[in-house]
């Protein structure tokens, strides 16, 4: 892993974290521009892929849930068990 790798994960971890607590209290419109931003840095970020489906089905954005929901599980298909 080279130096921009490196810190390009800190960035979406980072983003990540804040997201979640974001989320945990209420704050959504924050939250999902958080993990919309961790996405554009690592698009196959699987936790953030789940909260956004988390998130959307919160707001009763069921298609949009559904959406990361799906390629949540086309990136890890065994942890839908």
């Amino acid at each position: 892993m080279d130096k921009a790798e490196i810190i390009s994960k800190h960035n979406v971890d980072k983003l990540f974290q804040e997201a979640v607590k974001l989320q945990s209290g209420g704050n959504f419109p924050e939250a999902e521009a958080l993990y919309l931003k961790s996405l554009e840095l690592h698009p196959g970020h699987f936790d953030s892929l789940c909260n956004m489906a988390v998130l959307y089905n919160e707001i009763n954005h069921y298609d949009g849930a559904l959406l990361y929901a799906s390629i949540a599980m086309k990136i890890h298909p065994d942890s839908a068990s």
